[in-house]
């Protein structure tokens, strides 16, 4: 059996290793899969992905819309209308 304590203790800790990577399944994490937070709703996030998809469709001056925009927006007057 075991002579010492420290022997004893190696022993019992090998045993309980042993056991926890036979037993114990092991979770798999994927790094690159991004998980919502645990306050917000399925519905809150897919409002948040929309949005962030529309201000980004209106920062791109590239985008039809955009140029649009800015072709056929009115002059700007001054205080008097002139």
């Amino acid at each position: 059996m075991c002579n010492d304590t420290i022997d004893c203790w190696q022993k019992f800790k090998d045993l309980i290793l042993n056991l926890e990577d036979e037993y114990i399944p092991m979770k798999k994490i994927r790094p690159n899969k991004r998980k919502k937070t645990v306050w917000m709703s399925y519905k809150a996030l897919k409002c948040v992905r929309k949005k962030r998809k529309v201000f980004a469709k209106y920062k791109d001056k590239d985008h039809p819309r955009a140029v649009a925009r800015i072709l056929f927006q009115p002059r700007q007057r001054g205080k008097l209308g002139v």
